[in-house]
This record gives C-alpha cells, sequence and structure tokens, in this order.
C-alpha cells in the first residue's frame, strides 16, 4: 500500500465510518453532511441512486427499493438466510448425516430485516434482489448494493484527501464466514479498490486502543455490541506485534434483535390501545422501527421516554409513555444470551492478564448491557475510544502500517473449525484457534480419497456459538470429482489462510495441484465483470445527475438575481421581468431537467431578454418602441446616474447575453 493513500472502513450494517492517518495521527472523515458517520442505507429512485441520510429519509415512503442492514446477508445462502441464525447441529461434536444443521422457519426469522426488498435466488442458492431503478427493474447481489456503500465512503474520502483512494483496510465481525469475508472483498474490488485487507473488528479496536493509550506491553479485552452482531476477543498488544489469544462472536445477540424485542412490545401496546391488529406491511414496519431506534437512543439516558410513530394506519399517530425498566424486562432472552458469551470470555486461560474492558458499539451504550458486563466480567471498563469510530480509526492505522516497509505484525486466531464430510465420514481439519495467517496440510485419508468420485469431498466451516451448545455450520466448498490425472490413490488439501481470514484451498498430489473454488464472485469472471459494469452505470448516472442539479441550482440563482435587477430597472410589469419568472417556475416544475434541456431554455430566455428589455411597459399601460425605451432609459441614467455607478447600469442594455456568469452552461 506504500505511496498511495489509504483509508480505514468500518463498514456496520447500521452505519459507516472512514478514518486516515494524516501527518501521523488518525483523523475520522466526515462526510459531505458533516457527520462522521454515515447511516448504512442504500435506496434506488426514479431518477438516481441513493446512499445515507438521503436513503434513509425516503425509506418509509420507498420501501420497496430501500436496503438497510445488506451486511447481514452478505455471503450467505439463501435457505441459511430464511432459517435465520444459527444453524444448529445436535451437541458439540461435527454433525454427521442424520444431523439438523437448520432450524424451522419462525417469526423472529420473518421480521428482523424489515429493510430488504424482495429477492429471489441464483443458482449457486445466493440473494439477488428485485429493485426499481429508472422505471426498470434491476436484479442486484448483496455484494453491489454494500459497493455502493463502500464507494459513498471511498468518494467522501477522496474529497478530503485531495487524491484517489485505491487501498483500504476493512473490519469485519469476528464470526464472519469465508464466504461472507470473500464477497466483503468483492464487494470493495467492484467499489473500486484494489488493494484491500479484511480485520476483526476487535483487533482494530485493540490497535486503536494501543495508539491513545500506548504501553510498552499490554493485555485487554474487547466488547464490541454492534447493530449485526457482537464480537468478543482478548489481545495482547506492544510495539512489534498485535495477537489475539481468543475471539469469537455471533450474530444473534445484536443490537437488531434488542430493536426487534422492543419494537414488539411497542407494536403491542399499539394493538391493545387501538384494539387493531397490526399488519407489518413494509412502510409501517419502517416507521415502528425508526421509533423504536429513536426511543432505544432515549432510554440510555433517561429512565423514560414518549414513542411517537406517525400514521400507523388510517392517519393514526401513535404516542406512548415507555420506561426503561420495561425495555429491559422485555429483552431479557438477549441480555441472558450476552451472558454466556460473556461467561465464556471470563474463561479464557489469559483472563487473569487482562487489565482492562475496552467497551466500543453503540449498543454498550445500553445501561442493562453495561451494568451486565461489568457484573460478569469483573474488570475495569473502559469507555475512552469512540464508540463508533474506534473500529475505522484502528482499520485506518492498520493500513498505514501495511504502508510502512515492515509494518507490526498481526497475529489472528481463527474462530471456525473446517472440517469434511464424505458420504458417513467426517473429520476435523483445522479446529478451533488456529494462528492464521497460515498454511494447514490435510492428507486425505485413502478410503476417503477412493469415495470422492462417488460421493464427492464436502468441506464446512463452523463458527464457535456459545448458546444451546451449538455449531453454526456453513458449507465451504464441495469437490465432486478428482481433476484429470490425479493418482487414485491419495492426495492432499492444503489451506492457505491469508491475514483476511480468507481460504485458498489447492488439492495436491506429488506432481500436479489444482485450485478449488469457493463461493465468491472472484471465482466468477463473467459475474465480476458484469457487477462492475452494473456499478460503473450507478456511478455515471449520479455524476450525470449532480451535474444537472449543480447547472439547475446555478442557473436558478443567477436567473432570480436578474428578475431582481429587472424589477427595480423597469417594474414587475416589463417583459423582461415576466420572461425571468417564466424561466423561474419552468425550473421549479422540472427537478429532473438535464443539462441540456436547461441549455436549450436558457437560450430562449436570452433571445427573450435581449428582445424585450428594451420595451418597458410606459405608465398608460402601452408598450414602447425600442428605440424610444432606449432613449427615455439612457436619458434617465444620465440624470440619476454618474461615474462608476453609471458605467455600471449602462451595460445592461449592450449585454448581448445576460448569463455571462453562469460557468456551468458555458
Amino acid at each position: 500500500m506504500s505511496g498511495e493513500a489509504s483509508i480505514g472502513l468500518d463498514l456496520g450494517a447500521g452505519k459507516c465510518c472512514v478514518a486516515s492517518v494524516r501527518a501521523g495521527a488518525v483523523t475520522v472523515l466526515p462526510n459531505a453532511h458533516g457527520d462522521k458517520t454515515t447511516p448504512s442505507f442504500v435506496a434506488f429512485t426514479d431518477s438516481r441512486s441513493l446512499v445515507g441520510s438521503d436513503a434513509r429519509d425516503q425509506a418509509a415512503l420507498n420501501p420497496e427499493n430501500t436496503f438497510y442492514g445488506v451486511k447481514t446477508v452478505l455471503g450467505r445462502n439463501f435457505s441459511r438466510t430464511m432459517k435465520g441464525e444459527p444453524c444448529h447441529s445436535n451437541g458439540t461434536t461435527i454433525p454427521n448425516q442424520t444431523s439438523k444443521l437448520i432450524r424451522p422457519l419462525d417469526e423472529e426469522d420473518l421480521t428482523v430485516l424489515p429493510y430488504l426488498p424482495a429477492f429471489s435466488t441464483t443458482e449457486d442458492d445466493s440473494l439477488i434482489f428485485k429493485v426499481e431503478y429508472r422505471k426498470e427493474n434491476v436484479k442486484l447481489r448483496p455484494e453491489q448494493i454494500t459497493a455502493l456503500l463502500i464507494a459513498k465512503m471511498k468518494s467522501e474520502a477522496e474529497s478530503h484527501l485531495g487524491s484517489e483512494v485505491t487501498n483500504a483496510v476493512i473490519s469485519v465481525p469476528v464470526n464472519f464466514s469465508n464466504a461472507q469475508r470473500q464477497a466483503t472483498l468483492d464487494a470493495a474490488r467492484i467499489a473500486g479498490l484494489k488493494n484491500v485487507t479484511l480485520i476483526n473488528s476487535t483487533t482494530a479496536v485493540a490497535i486503536a486502543y494501543w495508539d491513545y493509550h500506548p504501553k510498552e506491553d499490554d493485555c485487554v479485552a474487547v466488547v464490541d455490541f454492534g447493530a449485526s452482531s457482537l464480537s468478543l476477543a482478548v489481545v495482547s498488544i506492544d510495539q512489534n506485534a498485535v495477537k489475539v489469544k481468543e475471539a469469537f462472536g455471533c450474530s444473534t445477540v445484536s443490537g437488531n434483535f434488542f430493536d426487534l424485542c422492543m419494537m414488539k412490545a411497542v407494536i403491542n401496546k399499539f394493538e391493545d390501545e387501538h384494539m387493531y391488529t397490526f399488519t407489518e406491511s413494509a412502510k409501517h414496519l419502517m416507521r415502528f422501527r425508526a421509533a423504536t431506534e429513536k426511543l432505544k437512543h432515549d432510554l440510555t439516558l433517561l429512565p423514560s421516554s414518549v414513542i411517537q410513530a406517525d400514521t400507523i394506519f388510517n392517519d393514526v399517530d401513535f404516542t406512548c409513555l415507555i420506561t426503561r425498566q420495561e425495555m429491559e424486562d422485555v429483552c431479557l432472552k438477549q441480555l441472558g444470551n450476552l451472558r454466556g458469551a460473556l461467561d465464556r470470555l471470563a474463561n479464557n486461560n489469559d483472563w487473569a492478564k487482562v487489565r482492562t474492558v475496552v467497551m466500543v458499539g453503540g449498543s454498550t451504550r445500553i445501561p442493562a448491557v453495561e451494568k451486565l458486563i461489568a457484573k460478569t466480567l469483573r474488570k475495569p471498563l473502559d469507555h475512552s475510544l469512540n464508540k463508533d469510530e474506534a473500529v475505522a480509526c484502528g482499520a485506518a492505522l492498520r493500513a498505514a502500517e501495511l504502508g510502512c516497509s515492515t509494518p507490526r505484525e498481526v497475529e489472528e486466531v481463527l474462530p471456525r473449525r473446517v472440517w469434511y464430510k464424505a458420504g458417513s465420514e467426517s473429520g476435523t481439519i483445522i479446529d478451533f484457534d488456529a494462528p492464521i495467517p497460515g498454511n494447514f496440510n490435510f492428507a486425505i485419508p485413502v478410503d476417503i480419497w477412493k469415495k470422492l468420485n462417488d460421493s464427492g469431498l464436502t468441506l464446512y466451516e463452523n463458527v464457535r456459538v456459545f448458546m444451546g451448545n451449538g455449531i453454526d455450520t456453513s458449507e465451504l466448498t464441495i469437490t465432486r470429482l478428482r481433476p484429470p490425472g490425479f493418482p487414485a490413490s491419495s492426495g492432499t488439501l492444503l489451506f492457505t489462510i491469508d491475514e483476511s481470514g480468507v481460504f485458498q484451498i489447492t488439492l495436491l498430489s506429488s506432481e500436479d495441484k489444482w485450485n478449488i473454488q469457493t463461493r465468491g464472485l472472484s471465482s466468477d469472471a463473467h459475474k465480476m465483470k458484469a457487477c462492475k459494469a452494473r456499478h460503473k452505470m450507478f456511478l455515471d448516472d449520479e455524476r450525470r445527475w449532480k451535474e444537472n442539479e449543480n447547472v439547475i441550482n446555478e442557473i436558478g440563482t443567477l436567473c432570480l438575481d436578474l428578475r431582481e435587477k429587472f424589477r427595480q430597472e423597469f417594474g414587475q410589469e416589463s417583459a423582461a421581468f415576466k420572461a425571468c419568472d417564466e424561466f423561474l417556475r419552468w425550473l421549479e416544475n422540472e427537478p429532473k431537467a438535464t443539462k441540456q434541456e436547461c441549455n436549450q431554455k436558457k437560450l430562449e430566455l436570452d433571445r427573450q431578454v435581449s428582445e424585450k428589455v428594451m420595451t418597458p411597459v410606459h405608465t398608460n399601460g402601452e408598450a414602447l418602441s425600442p428605440q424610444t425605451a432606449v432613449g427615455q432609459r439612457q436619458h434617465k441614467q444620465s440624470d440619476t446616474f454618474s461615474g462608476d455607478a453609471q458605467k455600471e447600469r449602462s451595460s445592461y442594455p449592450k449585454e448581448t447575453s445576460w448569463w455571462s456568469q453562469c460557468c456551468c452552461c458555458s
């Protein structure tokens, strides 16, 4: 990454944050609205695509084409997404053929993500969304939606840094699978980033904390409790190395689930008050969800607060007083799940060495959460880092380190187990907490190798789950046949895991090797090319839209100035004043006018003004001839003005164009 601008990006499900290291100090880069975080909303309209607060503000009016929390389905199979997380097996052993890997669909799975438009599946069982964009039906993958978010943050950073950004370190939750990590990399490449490294959010926080509190040697626990997941880690850090002792996480303990529990309680109150069964339309859910999120924020500071949701049904508004205790009562299950995760963290072998617990993520602001963490971990809680910006700052520091000739060593652990299944046989390949980056060899047993042509070899990865003694399972890849020319006796699988936690799998023999593709767009050049082309189309459309908007704003401002000058010079009944007034009404009625249309209307107005500016209306209501108007106007100027003022005033009728100041139309 040396020699080029680099950024650190916290790509959150609720909000995004971007930072960069400048002059030796890390700086969070604000967006165009001056905010240091950007809502993770993406929307499509009949004229443009919207990202951030602009997309959020229109969500209730355009739910069918608005995305929020798309990160939660990034890189996941349709079946796994619809059935929800976690996918439990029986006990803590590796699932066999009779294990139930996917639990039945329940009500929670239907309501946890109300901000996802209609979708279908592709041939590889991944999601594809259907939206209406510029009055056309468009199909988009989650990677493409995420790419628009990344491109937005990249653009904001470039406007501050003054140079193109092609290098980035992007944070991901600890429990992200290989497919989710690969999908994040694919989205970043679609967005135009060339050199991308992923970092676990907890590791980024540890780096940011050490930069803020440098010590010769330190050991901290990190609790990152965000909108879509909970990530926990024990990290040892010093000047030369960052070593993760243990890291794990889960997406079923998250701020989104707190919102869901609270939203259901609010809906129950609404139904009791109005004797009406709530219909879960997308618009109503969005209004309730927005009101619930605001309520959650208010209750972090106040013992009670009033929730207000406008126009829920039949123009009925809902207002209700809710206490903090009520909200804690409805979230008891989530607090219990959090307690299970914290108990596991406190049982780490290096827990005695932990000096403090670093708290980040918006959900750590919840008073009940903070009390539970303090009671369970029994370590000092550190709130010195900004909860919304710490991950981005740590990622930016890591990006700057990678630009140095001798970057600090970062040693992660793999929070996933890799195992295989061939027919009725199964076994572990890489166990939990293996150090990465690294290489791992697995010699395929002879009896399994012989079955490779018959039943195939399926590779899985399990994320450790700390509730219910379950194993969250996802499919890594499937190898059905031995490559041509490979011996029929034996083979070896080589797993290369890079710093991003992404697998590269190679099937080896004594004489040859064969790369095994895992899920991801990068493995399909045709799909990746199509996604990049569509992304470029979105960016080109947005660029043209902004050009047109700038033209409309500039030409409208100038026309307002001219109209005022004509009013002062000739009065409101003059033809020149009316021509400007008519042009301004056209601009107001045509907010989507193109630059070419504005230029054409400008030329028409220019001709009208050139012809009619010389013909003001006489006091008796009759139009004067141009010659008489010129004579009277020049006589008036000579009587009224002198010096520079007269010179400036007399210049108006001599101008052949009234738009000399409008550079956008030239």
